[in-house]
């Protein structure tokens, strides 16, 4: 099918084009604010798995649904969330290095829930072999290595990359609202029928990471600014990585509906958040 050819490429363009705003000083940035870098992480590579494998044992999903709820609550966040964090006035550099250590974690995150979430739930998939390796290498191919790709053009050629990154910005944002568009009408038939019950697990796993990263924000004593980052950062996630995994590594379209709901869903909630966190420092 033609999306599931476009979906690894629109992967890698994305990748790239973080990987060409990033500097190893971004990585940096999180050693300076240690505390709000540990909270947001736990929320992000803990609770979140956690919170979707509760919601899909709690409303009994389907075997795909469930595994497709939990693969978008595993992936990293994506630059829409740098985008919308500098748009809500939170910490952008805290952001970035956020989305950047959680893209290269989930090369190994990814499978290790996943195929934990599988184990629990005591079924087969016979449409795929969830492969530890297979997925490691393939999300490596296409997530951390065009991230790094990035980052070395961007040092080798600081000026080539200054006139194209913002360029890259845009085209990789168009052709991921394009991925999920061609998503919804390729499986419309599929979301259709599922859109009660996936759609309230997809709101409760958004509802809930929110409200927990709120929480322990509030718990942590952080800054207004670290708060709004933690909003954006757990609930905006990498849909484009969590269609890739579902339609090629798996093959498996069906896990992909909870990633294209939620894809919609996040980006509504993420311009909501904008606008409370803007009214709250204007």
């Amino acid at each position: 099918m033609l999306i599931q050819s476009l979906i690894p490429l629109g992967l890698f363009l994305i990748m790239l084009s973080m990987g060409l705003g990033l500097t190893v000083n971004d990585f940096k940035e999180l050693l300076n604010r240690p505390k709000a870098a540990f909270a947001i992480l736990l929320v992000q590579l803990l609770f979140l798995p956690l919170l979707a494998i509760a919601i899909s044992l709690a409303l009994d999903l389907s075997p795909s649904l469930g595994l497709g709820l939990v693969l978008i609550a595993a992936c990293p966040g994506g630059v829409t969330s740098n985008m919308l964090t500098r748009l809500a006035k939170g910490d952008a550099a805290l952001s970035i290095g956020l989305t950047a250590m959680t893209s290269l974690f989930s090369v190994f995150i990814i499978p290790l829930i996943m195929g934990s979430f599988a184990r629990l739930i005591g079924r087969e998939f016979e449409s795929f072999e969830l492969s530890f390796l297979n997925i490691i290498l393939q999300v490596s191919v296409l997530t951390a290595l065009p991230l790094v790709i990035g980052m070395v053009f961007r040092r080798k050629y600081p000026e080539v990359v200054s006139r194209l990154e913002p360029k890259m910005v845009i085209i990789t944002a168009l052709f991921f609202i394009f991925l999920v568009v061609l998503t919804w009408i390729d499986q419309w038939e599929n979301i259709k029928s599922a859109a009660n019950v996936a759609g309230t697990a997809v709101a409760l796993l958004l509802v809930l990471s929110i409200t927990t990263g709120f929480a322990i924000g509030k718990i942590a004593r952080l800054q207004e600014k670290e708060i709004t980052t933690m909003l954006i950062e757990v609930g905006i996630q990498n849909g484009a990585m969590a269609f890739m995994i579902a339609a090629t590594i798996l093959n498996n379209m069906s896990i992909a509906i909870p990633s294209a709901l939620y894809s919609v869903f996040m980006i509504i909630i993420g311009l909501v958040i904008v606008v409370v966190r803007r009214s709250k420092v204007s």
